[in-house]
């Protein structure tokens, strides 16, 4: 869309947004645009090349399902998926910040915040029994260790079972 939207520009040279009209000045203009259009489409590549893997989603749907199954409020959309999907395209190695470690945080921002209700809702879903983390979200998460080693979600989820257990509630 983005690109057919730049063709029409470079072909008339203007723009109207809100009843203004942008002129051509020059080459200027031209020249603003198909850096756009190049930029977008290296953009593009860049999320289309570091999508989610096929374990990823696959993960994502197993978590989704859980919270769907066990919790009153649900699970979490697609808007979600692709704001993880479009983080995770922008982590490079310069950063010194791994695509594991990326998903990790992005589990722990993005979708264990949505996690709420009592102690009822979570009686699969998420357990503290010796001071020990267990239930059906541990198990996922134990199931996709090569995915990441989820250690702060891990923290969250701990934050979230000791909340429950004191106040018979997360939210």
């Amino acid at each position: 869309m983005a690109f057919k939207i730049s063709n029409l520009i470079l072909q008339t040279g203007r723009k109207k947004n809100k009843g203004t009209t942008y002129k051509d000045e020059g080459n200027s203009n031209i020249d603003f645009q198909t850096n756009l259009v190049s930029s977008m489409a290296k953009i593009n590549s860049k999320i289309s090349e570091n999508a989610l893997t096929s374990n990823e989603l696959s993960f994502f749907w197993k978590l989704d399902q859980l919270l769907i199954n066990g919790l009153s409020a649900g699970g979490f959309g697609w808007r979600t998926i692709r704001n993880v999907e479009s983080f995770l395209s922008s982590v490079t190695s310069p950063m010194n910040f791994s695509r594991e470690k990326a998903l990790d945080y992005q589990v722990a921002q993005r979708i264990l915040p949505k996690l709420r209700g009592t102690n009822e809702n979570f009686q699969s879903l998420l357990k503290l029994e010796n001071n020990k983390l267990d239930g059906k979200i541990i198990d996922l998460l134990d199931e996709n260790d090569e995915l990441s080693s989820f250690e702060k979600s891990r923290e969250v989820l701990l934050k979230k079972a000791r909340e429950l257990w004191v106040t018979g509630f997360v939210s």
